[in-house]
């Protein structure tokens, strides 16, 4: 019978914290929570710790609540990215994703950043004008790479949003912990008597 307890507590202790730490948790984002884009984007990105499901969406609203139409969002692996049918307006930029993880897991969250600059355009070759989103790809080439590589790194919101779920899930442990060794200690004191 104490074979029996000992395998169930062990077996519970290998299956919870595995199951606890297999949701997927934002890792960064492009652009950076709480940063200043300085260039006009018509492109967000999200970077997931895990692969997530093709029904995962997101919002983008500007300052003042309007949401800003997203031409498409596309889900590949642990990236969700939203092209906007417009570059982004000064201001306060909020957006809101509603992610499933690979194990069915919904999960939500916001982050906010700022554009500094108006949407502008440029002029192109042919005297038309054209938004600076649609440079010719050796345009984009001569971009600062400081700025790209600080554009990828993980944020403070994400940071701290996973030292939240990590929290979370050690509870979940320890309550768990906490249950299985009070029913293993109530079987053996009435085995006793």
């Amino acid at each position: 019978m104490k074979f029996i307890l000992y395998f169930l507590l062990v077996i519970s202790l290998l299956v919870l914290p595995a199951s606890a730490f297999a949701h997927t948790g934002i890792e960064s984002s492009k652009p950076e929570a709480n940063s200043i884009v300085q260039e006009n984007t018509k492109e967000i990105t999200l970077f997931f710790e895990g692969n997530i499901e093709d029904i995962s969406t997101m919002a983008v609203k500007d300052g003042n609540g309007q949401e800003l139409e997203l031409k498409t969002v596309n889900v590949k692996g642990q990236t969700l990215t939203g092209e906007l049918v417009n570059p982004l307006p000064k201001g306060n930029i909020t957006v809101t994703y509603n992610i499933v993880s690979e194990d069915g897991h919904p999960m939500e969250g916001d982050f906010a950043f700022q554009v500094a600059n108006e949407p502008s355009t440029v002029p192109n070759t042919n005297g038309t004008q054209k938004s600076q989103d649609e440079t010719e790809p050796e345009e984009m080439e001569k971009a600062d790479p400081k700025q790209e590589e600080s554009n990828t790194s993980p944020s403070t919101a994400v940071q701290d949003e996973r030292e939240t779920n990590g929290v979370s899930t050690l509870l979940i442990v320890v309550v768990a912990v906490v249950i299985v060794g009070g029913i293993i200690l109530v079987m053996v004191r009435k085995r006793n008597k």
